[in-house]
């Protein structure tokens, strides 16, 4: 199967992050999961947290450089009309997991989220279907282990900085540290990986402290692509990579401050 091929049969150009990038003869055997045949293809669900339309080349943006999502949206479908029930994170990701609109799964603000089950979830659902459900990245979902039918969740929810500083939440959900936190200190156990200094909803920036390979952005993109490599069950997967970036903290590598330090960017939009 082709990638226009697969990507018709998801019907979307959907969004993700990386830092770096492949040489683009190698993309195509580098991304192969494996030979076991299915009756069924498998579902791969890219998403990044927060990105505006209007930030993208493949929408116009001439001055923010996108090439990987813009080959997902060449390659694939560009919707230039879609939009999501909600502006606010956890009512659209509640929305994203029933398939139903704020008024009907009744989150209508920024509260914990999906803490009882919903007749009807996406992971759940494809589970029943006979998929093997797996997600890498930010679900949000409360508490974090809470995984509403997903055989296998790999999360990185920024958690232990929100319990260091802010103190025990009321059902302790945020005591627990999420997967990338924790293999984070198995690479540096003296460090802290919020070193940076900026909040989970701050409006500052300033470069990744550390390596860029320890940045969460590579982790969920490496733990997402050892997952294909290595997938062989025989059931298709449906899998979930979920970037928090380019939500805040607006925290990346270096060298990507400095890709635009001499560029003249245009001013904010500002609405009437």
């Amino acid at each position: 199967m082709n990638r226009r091929k697969f990507f018709s049969l998801g019907g979307a150009a959907v969004l993700a992050g990386g830092l770096k990038k492949a040489p683009a003869e190698k993309a195509q055997d580098s991304f192969t999961p494996n030979t076991v045949k299915r009756d069924r293809p498998n579902i791969l669900l890219l998403m990044a947290d927060q990105w505006r339309m209007d930030c993208l080349g493949a929408y116009g943006n001439t001055h923010i450089k996108t090439p990987h999502l813009d080959r997902l949206a060449r390659e694939g479908y560009l919707f230039k009309a879609a939009y999501s029930s909600t502006p606010t994170c956890t009512p659209a990701r509640s929305a994203l997991l029933t398939g139903l609109s704020p008024w009907s799964h009744g989150m209508l603000g920024m509260t914990s989220m999906a803490t009882h089950p919903y007749p009807v979830e996406k992971p759940q659902a494809l589970a029943r279907a006979g998929y093997y459900a797996s997600v890498v990245g930010k679900n949000h979902y409360y508490p974090m282990r809470n995984g509403h039918g997903y055989h296998q969740m790999s999360v990185d929810e920024h958690c232990s900085y929100w319990f260091d500083k802010q103190g025990p939440q009321t059902e302790g959900s945020w005591e627990e540290r999420c997967d990338y936190e924790a293999w984070f200190w198995s690479q540096m156990p003296d460090k802290d990986p919020h070193a940076t200094g900026l909040s989970w909803n701050d409006h500052r920036g300033a470069p990744f402290v550390y390596p860029e390979e320890l940045h969460p952005t590579h982790w969920t993109g490496e733990t997402a692509v050892r997952f294909l490599k290595g997938y062989e069950r025989p059931e298709p997967f449906f899998l979930k990579v979920s970037f928090i970036r380019p939500h805040s903290p607006y925290d990346a590598p270096e060298r990507f401050f400095k890709m635009y330090e001499a560029v003249s960017l245009p001013g904010a939009q500002v609405g009437a």
